[in-house]
């Protein structure tokens, strides 16, 4: 294996990391909607997140 990229070597790691931090605490620690919904949540804004930084298109 001569290169390795991780996913946190972006500069919106943050914003992802909050994100999903955000999401799975509402559902473990608060309670709130279902799994299915964090995930879809987390999966939803991520999108965003890296269409925006134009990783996807």
């Amino acid at each position: 294996m001569t290169f390795v990229k991780d996913f946190w070597n972006i500069p919106e790691y943050g914003q992802l990391l909050e994100v999903t931090q955000r999401e799975l605490s509402k559902y473990v620690v608060e309670g709130q909607g279902t799994a299915e919904e964090a995930l879809n949540n987390i999966a939803t804004e991520s999108d965003t997140v890296l269409r925006d930084a134009g990783y996807i298109k």
